[in-house]
């Protein structure tokens, strides 16, 4: 299975300290070169910390996309270089799932017919799988204390999918 990552589930996971999901669940990710370089941008020294570390076991990839160019079909979309690189790497490798959080992202990949798996997906696929027993707190960490955005409704229905409403 060839799974590629943008930023976003990587950091938000290594943020919760749930990293461990990753290889569990897919046991190999690739990541474009981009989001290597993007949090060098942000200055975030924890995630590059825990990125070399992750890279040093062995599950992560980094691969930078023979090219960055979309198809012409989803050009008007803006997008940030991480997200680019890793939606032209999934077209390049024919990937299997694209792990991807932002709008316009996971836009530009339904929009060419590349698999999506949001940070959300990933927790419901743990708890399915029994990784974990429960996804509500870490739902409610991401949103109340990383200020990872979710709106009320898909709350309402991850939670739902979780089996964990009141």
């Amino acid at each position: 299975m060839i799974v590629i990552s943008d930023t976003s589930p990587i950091s938000n996971l290594i943020e919760l300290g749930y990293i461990h999901l990753l290889p569990e669940l897919f046991q190999q990710v690739i990541i474009p070169s981009e989001v290597v370089e993007e949090p060098e941008e942000n200055q975030d020294p924890l995630f590059l910390k825990e990125l070399l570390a992750i890279q040093e076991a062995g599950w992560l990839q980094v691969r930078t996309p023979k090219s960055n160019t979309l198809p012409s079909s989803v050009q008007d979309i803006p997008l940030d270089s991480g997200e680019t690189a890793a939606i032209a790497l999934a077209l390049e490798l024919g990937a299997n799932v694209l792990l991807i959080d932002e709008r316009a992202g996971y836009q530009v990949a339904q929009n060419l017919q590349i698999q999506t798996l949001g940070l959300l997906g990933v927790l419901l696929q743990a708890k399915e799988s029994g990784r974990i027993d429960t996804i509500k707190p870490l739902v409610d960490q991401l949103r109340d204390e990383i200020g990872f955005w979710i709106g009320q409704s898909l709350y309402e229905r991850v939670i739902e999918l979780a089996g964990e409403t009141d």
